[in-house]
């Protein structure tokens, strides 16, 4: 097992936020992601806010299967 969120400097992050961080972190890793941002040059707001409501939207159904 990992550490406990409990044990993790995180300034306020919900549980929430903290898997949404993560999502968001994998998702940057992948080169595929990487290599599609200088694709799209001259949209990277929309998409770093496609990302971010990706992230959240995946963080949600882990909140949710944490609840079963």
């Amino acid at each position: 097992g990992g550490q406990e969120l409990s044990q993790i400097p995180h300034d306020g992050l919900t549980i929430r936020d903290w898997f949404a961080g993560m999502v968001l972190n994998g998702r940057m890793s992948n080169p595929k992601h990487t290599h599609t941002t200088k694709l799209i040059e001259g949209k990277a707001k929309a998409f770093a806010d496609a990302n971010a409501k990706r992230a959240y939207e995946i963080a949600d159904a882990m909140m949710a299967e944490r609840l079963k």
